[in-house]
Formats: structure tokens, C-alpha cells, sequence
């Protein structure tokens, strides 16, 4: 009786649960703040740089999977799909290794020895990242918004309860604090991989239709994103790279905690309209009402409020991290805008497309930071991203524009490519 009424409220959940993430990740974040003081930054720096490693090694895989997952209803399919990017998410975690054990013995200046030989004793842990990428493609493809919203929900919630309870034990102790950010990730990805009961097999026709999406429609996002997303989390290293130590690290890293919230919503609109993108011709007008209202709201609450907030929250060596969130809001609202957008391309197929606009991101965001890190530390980090972000919504705006809106009011027709439609195995059932 509660699983329909669940289901009927599940995109309302979904963005609870993802509200309600970021503000366990921001207690967590402030938390951390006060437990390890300087060496918060050595924190954030070692999470920046596992992520990143991640991300080099995503190479589009999950993305193919998640749109064969949303192009058909056949559990059987659905489950054999996901047993291969399981084995996707372990070549993922091997590389993941290799490069921190050649960073850590032969490049101590980008992963100092204290970080490497933490590091060695959570290898396996680290799996969390790929599999990350598993389920945000997989659930949203599926539009199994309930698993989504307990994937993003449940790991903050016992990080911070933990973290809370054996703070005596976690203060002025980095590897207190990761490995249970770590272990409580790794039992939450563990318990609900059991529920998915993923099908492990080799050489099917599914594993054929993977291939076909990947080199028509995967690979061109992961060259996107590697510039795109992969130098977002090159900042915050970089910033690192051009101080003496992490500090400025921490600094940038909880100014992005505080103006995350403003490129959530609109992400989770896009990511409950997914599948139902796949058919529709273009975006319903009061999706992008209700997300401009809403986004605006939120940032001027955040602009208004923000010098009490840190000086509550946070100890006096961070208060300078207010003038980075008053930066950084406006870009975070305009990367969430286009992140919307971008969820209705990616249900089109509109890959190539994409990968431009990914690069001319990652090339913006790779030389802005080069200068403005060097000259501003982590005020240019911040600067530098925004400027991304305006790049990333002006293009993918314009383009939808052109294409979807004013290309239907003068009767042109939508070109799919023929190579993308032999990707997808089965037309998908309308909503």
C-alpha cells in the first residue's frame, strides 16, 4: 500500500533527498572544518584528487548504459546491462589504484607521502567513485527515482551521525574522517547493488548494443566531460599546486558546499523529466518557470545571508570564504540552468554536440584558472569556473533554441542519426 503512494511521490522525494544531502554534506563539510582546522584543506585536497582520477577513467561507459536502460523495458536487458558496467566500475577502481601508487612513489609534489600512505590503506573503498557513475546513469535511465533518492540521501546521513558520535576520535585526524566517509559509502553502494541483482555475463548482444552506444554516443560525452566536468575537479588540485600548502583548498571547497544547492534543482528536474525527454518534442514551459523562480530565490536568500551564516557556522580563519560564495553563486546558478538543458540534449542523442561545448568549457575554465589561480588563488579557482559555467549555458541555450524551439515553429524536422537509433535496442514506452 505505501510502495504506489512512494512511487506516485517519487520525484518529490528525490529532491528531498537530494536537499537533504547537500545539507548533510554542508554539516559534514562544516564539521570537518572544526575537527581538522588546517588540515582540512589535505582533506579536500585527497577527495578532489581521487574524483578526478575517476572521472579520467569514465571514458562515457555509464552514460551509453544509462540511455539503453531508459530505451527499453525488458528487466531482462536492463539487469545484463548493468552487470557490465559493474565490470566497467572494477577496471575503473583498478586504474584508480595504479595511478595513486605511480603518483604517490614517482610525483610526491601532486600526492604528498602522508596522503599515499593513507590512501593505501582504503584501495578498495575507493570503488565508490565508479560506482557513483553506475547509479546516477542507471537510476535515471531506469527512472528509479526511490533507489536514486536512498543512493544520494543515506551515505551523507550515517557519515555525519558517525562523524558526530566519534568526532573525539575524527579531530585533527584525516584518515578518521575518510575512512568513514568511505565505509559508510561503500556499505550503502554494496547493499543496494544486491537489490539491483545485476545479471554478470560476456559476449551478448546486449554487450554489442553497449558497443554501439558508446562509439555513437558514450565516448563522445566522456571526451567532453573530461574537459569539461575533469577540470572542474582539477581546480581545486590546482589551487593546491600553486600554494605552499592545502589551506586555500579548504576555502574553495567549502564555497562550492554553500553554492551547490543553487545547480541541484534544476539537475533534478531534468533528471525526473529523463526518460520522458527520449519522446518530447521540447522542454514544457513551466519546467523552466518553475526552475528560474525557484533558483532565483535561492540565490538571493544566499546573497542576503551569507556573511551571518559563515560567521554561525564557521571558526574566523574561514570567514573570507563568504566573498568566494557572493563570486561563485552566479555561476552556480547559470551551470544549473544549463545542466537542465543538457539533460534534454542527452535524451536526444545530441552527443557531438555536446562534446564541443564540454571542451569549450574545460578550455575556458583549464586557461582562465592557469592565470587567475596563479594571481588569486582560490578567488580565481571560483572566478574560473563561473566563466565555464556562463560558456557551458549561453552554448547549450542557444543551440536547444535554435534546434528545438524555433526549428519547431517552422516545421523543420529533428534529424536523428541513423547509427543512434540502431544503438538504442527498443523504442521506449511514452510516460
Amino acid at each position: 500500500m505505501n510502495v504506489p503512494f512512494l512511487e506516485k511521490h517519487s520525484s518529490k522525494i528525490l529532491f528531498a533527498a537530494t536537499m537533504g544531502a547537500l545539507g548533510l554534506s554542508f554539516a559534514g563539510t562544516v564539521l570537518n572544518s572544526h575537527l581538522l582546522l588546517d588540515k582540512f584543506g589535505d582533506w579536500k585536497y585527497l577527495q578532489s584528487f581521487i574524483i578526478l582520477v575517476s572521472y579520467l577513467v569514465n571514458f562515457g561507459l555509464y552514460s551509453s548504459g544509462g540511455r539503453l536502460v531508459a530505451a527499453t523495458d525488458n528487466v531482462l536487458k536492463i539487469r545484463t546491462y548493468k552487470g557490465y558496467l559493474i565490470y566497467f566500475a572494477l577496471a575503473g577502481l583498478t586504474v584508480i589504484v595504479l595511478t595513486l601508487l605511480v603518483c604517490g612513489f614517482f610525483f610526491p609534489k601532486v600526492l604528498s607521502k602522508d596522503l599515499f600512505y593513507m590512501a593505501l590503506t582504503m584501495l578498495p573503498l575507493f570503488i565508490i567513485h565508479p560506482l557513483g557513475f553506475y547509479f546516477e546513469s542507471v537510476y535515471q535511465g531506469e527512472k528509479k527515482l526511490l533507489g536514486l533518492a536512498a543512493y544520494r540521501f543515506i551515505p551523507p546521513f550515517l557519515y555525519v551521525v558517525l562523524l558526530y558520535a566519534f568526532k573525539s576520535l575524527s579531530e585533527g585526524s584525516i584518515y578518521y574522517n575518510a575512512i568513514l566517509f568511505y565505509a559508510t559509502s561503500f556499505v550503502v553502494c554494496m547493499l543496494l547493488l544486491k537489490s539491483d541483482k545485476p545479471i554478470f555475463k560476456k559476449g551478448t548482444s546486449e554487450w554489442k548494443d553497449l558497443k554501439m552506444q558508446h562509439k555513437t554516443f558514450g565516448v563522445q560525452l566522456y571526451w567532453g566531460g573530461l574537459w569539461g566536468v575533469g577540470v572542474i575537479y582539477l581546480l581545486p588540485i590546482l589551487v593546491g599546486l600553486f600554494n605552499i600548502d592545502n589551506k586555500d583548498v579548504g576555502h574553495y571547497s567549502l564555497a562550492l558546499s554553500f553554492i551547490m544547492p543553487l545547480s541541484i534543482l534544476p539537475s533534478i528536474v531534468g533528471t525526473t523529466n529523463y526518460k520522458s525527454y527520449i519522446t518530447a518534442k521540447t522542454i514544457p514551459k513551466e519546467n523552466f518557470r518553475k526552475v528560474v523562480i525557484a533558483c532565483l530565490i535561492m540565490q538571493v536568500g544566499l546573497l542576503l545571508c551569507i556573511d551571518f551564516i559563515i560567521d554561525f557556522f564557521l571558526a574566523k580563519e574561514f570567514k573570507d570564504v563568504a566573498t568566494l560564495i557572493k563570486i561563485g553563486s552566479f555561476g552556480a546558478v547559470l551551470h544549473g540552468f544549463a545542466d537542465f538543458v543538457n539533460k534534454f540534449l542527452l535524451a536526444k542523442g545530441e552527443s557531438r554536440f555536446l562534446k564541443k561545448v564540454s571542451i569549450a568549457v574545460g578550455i575556458t575554465q583549464l586557461v582562465s584558472s592557469l592565470i587567475l589561480i596563479k594571481l588569486y588563488s582560490s578567488t580565481g579557482g571560483i572566478i574560473a569556473k563561473s566563466l565555464g559555467s556562463l560558456v557551458f549555458f549561453g552554448s547549450l541555450y542557444i543551440f536547444y533554441h535554435r534546434k528545438y524551439v524555433i526549428g519547431k515553429s517552422e516545421g523543420h524536422k529533428i534529424v536523428i542519426h541513423e547509427e543512434e537509433l540502431a544503438a538504442v535496442p527498443e523504442v521506449p514506452v511514452s510516460e
